[in-house]
């Protein structure tokens, strides 16, 4: 297994660090202990997030759901390899087609950014158990009741794919 040891409650943890490609090949070749210094440093730095952090920060308090100021871990060692891909941003122009639904992973990627991917998914699936649900006497197959998913999907995950792409560029 793989990831980080923290002084944080225990066990085992991972790490997504969003950066420069430059600064990605630095950190993958650096040995371990500088490796967890350098991440602790980036954790312990003052915050220089950008607007845009800040005005999700409000946005999440706003609706209840940042219940306490987080506080960041100290890294105690690495566990397991590191590894580096490039973050990606995709969205299917339709999330429907004749007798199908996208739904998740299949109608769009995000980068991990924000630990929002598998939310908007599960998202999906409640919109798509709705959209059947209320549609009595319909196949589910029926593009009536794949449209009314398709709608309420794109109006919940269009503005948070695009708000979570606009806060890593």
């Amino acid at each position: 297994s793989s990831g980080i040891n923290a002084e944080y409650g225990g066990g085992l943890y991972s790490l997504v660090w969003s950066c420069s490609t430059a600064m990605a090949q630095e950190l993958t070749e650096m040995e371990g202990e500088e490796f967890v210094g350098r991440v602790n440093a980036a954790l312990h730095a003052e915050s220089r997030s950008s607007g845009v952090v800040a005005v999700m920060d409000n946005v999440w308090e706003e609706l209840g759901l940042l219940h306490e100021t987080p506080h960041s871990p100290n890294i105690t060692e690495l566990v397991g390899p590191r590894a580096k891909f490039p973050l990606g941003f995709s969205n299917s122009a339709r999330y429907v087609g004749p007798r199908v639904a996208l739904v998740g992973d299949a109608a769009h990627r995000v980068h991990p950014l924000a630990g929002q991917g598998a939310n908007i998914g599960y998202r999906g699936v409640r919109e798509l158990v709705s959209a059947i649900e209320s549609s009595p006497g319909l196949d589910i197959g029926d593009y009536r009741v794949l449209n009314k998913y398709e709608t309420a999907q794109q109006r919940l995950a269009v503005p948070m794919l695009a708000f979570i792409d606009a806060m890593q560029r």
